[in-house]
């Protein structure tokens, strides 16, 4: 169990700072180039058992699950104005899964959908949410100078409950098609959309919402 936590961590780790580590420090274009890959990799390799030749659910969840997210995701990047929002969308999803297993794992008491995913509880859901709210915070602080007890507290909160949404939905998919993980290129996490599942949903919003954001 200690090594299994160990390499989740250190996967968790390694996959973070490629992620922000080529956000900040290349050009615009090669994170779009990274998204990209992503994209592909899910498409091609963890998507069609996702969805188990069901041929709605593939190219519904392709459509909004999949392709709009990255899409919004890439033009957000592109943009000078916007790209903060970016960075924003993987600080929130990250912290919220981070802590939210953490906590679930130790402290965990109360079921929310055993049906659907055994392991997430309320305990880890309300600690995860925390997490993005004081992430949505610090952004906020940062950068646009200022902080706003309510406005943080209520995007805050309805951030975190779409990534959870998000991460939902892919549990119940890989529930509905009796597997555990996407994949296994990330040890420790399983596939890349189990890295990145968090992500989804909270990309649309995030794109909606992104002139009150800024």
């Amino acid at each position: 169990m200690e090594w299994n936590f160990f390499l989740r961590a250190l996967t968790g780790f390694i996959f973070a700072l490629t992620v922000f580590s080529t956000f900040f420090l290349l050009p615009s274009y090669c994170f779009s180039l990274l998204l990209t890959i992503f994209f592909f990799y899910i498409f091609l390799f963890e998507w069609p058992q996702l969805t188990n030749n069901n041929p709605f659910l593939y190219w519904l969840g392709l459509i909004f699950y999949l392709i709009i997210p990255f899409i919004c995701l890439i033009i957000l990047n592109e943009s000078t104005a916007y790209r903060p929002l970016v960075a924003l969308t993987f600080v929130i999803a990250f912290s919220n899964d981070t802590v939210a297993y953490l906590v679930g794992k130790h402290w965990g008491i109360h079921k929310i959908s055993p049906q659907v995913s055994p392991k997430k509880t309320w305990e880890g859901f309300f600690a995860g949410c925390s997490a993005s709210i004081i992430s949505f915070g610090l952004f906020h602080k940062l950068a646009l100078g200022y902080f706003d007890v309510v406005f943080t507290l209520f995007l805050g909160f309805l951030l975190a409950v779409t990534a959870f949404l998000s991460d939902l939905l892919e549990s119940y998919l890989k529930r509905k098609a009796n597997i555990k993980d996407s994949g296994h290129i990330l040890p420790g996490h399983g596939g890349l959309l189990d890295r990145l599942d968090s992500s989804l949903f909270l990309a649309i919003i995030i794109f909606i919402l992104k002139n009150f954001l800024i």
